[in-house]
Order: C-alpha cells, then sequence, then structure tokens
C-alpha cells in the first residue's frame, strides 16, 4: 500500500518526469544518477503500478477482511468454509477407476473442436452421488486467464458430452484470476517473462538510485552548512543501509543460490535453512558495512556478490549433472538460462566494482574536499 502511494506521489510530484525521461547525460556526477533515475522510473511506471496494485488484490481479506467475515465468519474454520467454497472442495471425491470411455478419442475430439491446439490435461473425478467425469482442459494460448483454459467434461462410462461448468464466483472471480495471472506473469509466454523480469529489475535501480541521490544530497547540504564535511549519525547509517541494501542483498540472494545446493538433500527443515542462510549473510553484511569505510564497504561487497553469483553455475556443475555445458547441448534453456544469468549478474556487479575502486582512486589522489566528496558519493 505505501509503495501505491509512493508510486502516485511522485508521479504528482516530479512534474518534469516525462519531459526528463528523454534526457541523459553520462559522466556528469549526480546529474547522471538523476538522469537515470528519471529514465527508469517513466520506463516501467505502468509496470510498477500493475504490479503493486495487483499484489494488493493478493491480500485483500488480510486488510479488507470485513465482507468474507461478514457472510463465513470469522476463525480458522469459517476460513476454511471460504476456501472450500472458492476451491470448489465441498463436494466429497470417491476413488476413481479406469474410464470405459475411450480417452485417445476424446482427446481427439477436442483438439478438433479447437482447431488442433493441444491438450493440457485430462481429469477423471468422481464426485459422490453424481456419474463419473472426464474433462479434457486445453492448453494455455497467452490469454490471462490462465487458470480456465477451454474445457470439455464427458460421461466417463458413456462419452456423452456434458454441459460446461460454471466457475464459481461469477464476475468478481473472474477479475481477481486475471489480476493475480497479470501480477504472476503467467499468462506471458518466455519473451513476456524476460520483459517481467528486466521491469522488475528497473524497479530495484529505479529505487536503488533514488536512496543514492538522497544520500549524496545530504553530503552536500551538510558539506554546505559546516564548511567541511562532518558525518552525522544518522547519515551515516543511512549511507551504511544503502550499501547493506544494495549490494549485500544480492550477495545474500546469491548465497540462497549456494544453500540450495550445498546443504544435504535429507536435512530436516531444508528450505526454511536456504531462507535463513539469505537473511544470516544479508545481516552479515549490514555489519560488515559498518565495520568498513564507506567507499571501501562498497567495492568489497559488490566484488564479493559477483564472485559468489560467479560460483553458482560451478556449484551447479559439481553437485548436479545439469551443469551449463550440457544444458546448452541438449537445448534445456529453462537450466541454460538460469546459469547464464547468473554470469550476467556477476559481470555486471564486477563491472560496478571496478568502476567504484577507479572513483576512489581519483579521490586518493589529492583532489579538494568538496569534489572528493562528489566522487565518492555518485
Amino acid at each position: 500500500m505505501l509503495m501505491l502511494l509512493a508510486i502516485i506521489s511522485g508521479v504528482i510530484t516530479h512534474k518534469r518526469i516525462f519531459k526528463d525521461f528523454f534526457t541523459f547525460r553520462p559522466n556528469k556526477g549526480q546529474r547522471s544518477w538523476l538522469d537515470a533515475h528519471n529514465a527508469l522510473s517513466v520506463m516501467a511506471l505502468p509496470f510498477f503500478l500493475m504490479i503493486t496494485y495487483s499484489g494488493l488484490v493478493f491480500f485483500l481479506f488480510l486488510y479488507m477482511p470485513a465482507g468474507r467475515d461478514m457472510l463465513y465468519g470469522s476463525g480458522p474454520m469459517a476460513n476454511k468454509t471460504y476456501y472450500d467454497e472458492l476451491l470448489d472442495r465441498v463436494h466429497e471425491r470417491l476413488p476413481v477407476q479406469r474410464p470405459r470411455a475411450d480417452l485417445a478419442a476424446l482427446v481427439a475430439q477436442a483438439q478438433s473442436q479447437w482447431g488442433g491446439a493441444g491438450v493440457g490435461s485430462v481429469t477423471l473425478e468422481h464426485r459422490k452421488g453424481e456419474a463419473p467425469v472426464i474433462t479434457v482442459a486445453g492448453m494455455h494460448q497467452g490469454s490471462v486467464d490462465f487458470f480456465n483454459p477451454p474445457r470439455l467434461r464427458f460421461d466417463a462410462n458413456t462419452a456423452a458430452p456434458l454441459a460446461e461448468e460454471l466457475v464459481a464466483g461469477g464476475s468478481a472471480r473472474k477479475v481477481q484470476v486475471v489480476t493475480l495471472n497479470l501480477h504472476e506473469g503467467l499468462f506471458a509466454d518466455i519473451w513476456g517473462r524476460w520483459l517481467y523480469f528486466l521491469a522488475g529489475l528497473a524497479g530495484c535501480a529505479m529505487i536503488a538510485t533514488g536512496m543514492v541521490l538522497w544520500a549524496v544530497k545530504r553530503r552536500r547540504h551538510h558539506l554546505s552548512l559546516a564548511g567541511e564535511y562532518r558525518q552525522t549519525l544518522g547519515l551515516r547509517l543511512v549511507e551504511t543501509l544503502n550499501v547493506a541494501t544494495i549490494a549485500g542483498l544480492p550477495l545474500a540472494i546469491a548465497a540462497y543460490f549456494w544453500a540450495n545446493r550445498l546443504l544435504p538433500t535429507g536435512m530436516a527443515g531444508r528450505a526454511d535453512w536456504e531462507i535463513h542462510t539469505l537473511f544470516a549473510v544479508w545481516l552479515a553484511a549490514l555489519f560488515y558495512a559498518l565495520a568498513r569505510p564507506l567507499a571501501r564497504a562498497w567495492i568489497e561487497l559488490c566484488g564479493l556478490a559477483s564472485a559468489a553469483y560467479l560460483a553458482v553455475p560451478l556449484l551447479n556443475a559439481l553437485t548436479t549433472d545439469r551443469h551449463l555445458g550440457r544444458s546448452l547441448a541438449s537445448g534445456d534453456w529453462v537450466f541454460a538460462g538460469f546459469d547464464l544469468t547468473m554470469l550476467a549478474l556477476a559481470a555486471v556487479l564486477a563491472w560496478m566494482a571496478v568502476k567504484l575502486r577507479r572513483r576512489l582512486a581519483v579521490t586518493e589522489q589529492g583532489l579538494p574536499a568538496g569534489q572528493a566528496l562528489d566522487k565518492e558519493g555518485a
């Protein structure tokens, strides 16, 4: 909810945001950061609004439970009753047996009716008090209504066509399903999902550049007041949190991937410990940033994160038989794409570390204090 308010208020506050979108001045210090911040903000603005609003739909009954509670009451049992009805779990199912109908003929009939489109699933169910039913569902064809593909229902004994079963919830349920599928991107093909991924990275970059800009602006403000830079406790805390968030979080995510490959498969609570590893490393990055000079912390955490991502494909090759060479040779782009993405992230973080190190080297050559601060902050 706060993110949605921030996006809307940000559009209203930044009156020149769309004009500035077409302006980018490289190698201009803080001006370049502001140009990048504006460009990233506008480029993926529709995605930010959609992903934030649709995320709120996910948690609708957590912050607006009154409507549900009026019909079902409150408490665990009332919640179970609601979801049983929503997900059609109110019917008692009986054990199924091999159907008498010819499944191959029903699949061929469905494909013919759908113009040769593929079949996604064939389901057999037997509700108590009813005849067993075969449901043939079509393949996903790029519709945002991912959970409701075309379906044909047949009597499992006679193969007679049955009437279409209405989706519970009516129009409101359909709107909710469409909204959730927009959020998860289930309707999209591989290129659509890459677009989601890149738009998500743009959102991260927008936030990161805004955080850096805020800290640099406060540095200059303190410099102009005192004539010399005196770091306050609040500013030091913000700058440290920036390092821990922008450089430390990627390191923590890489540690999560490490844990996925190194923790014993029979370990109790293994999935939980993968998450524990992420937060433990992230917390360690915060303490590391507190203990090191600011510029050094940026360089070292970016370099460490780069090395961690670079090692993920190597760990994958050492602990499984799905290494990058095999994935590329077999055309398995799901596994190959992941390993290649890890290498790309390693390259980006390495570039950041080298760039920051060069800037630090410039400041250590005896530039004036104000200029050195600009270089280090940028």
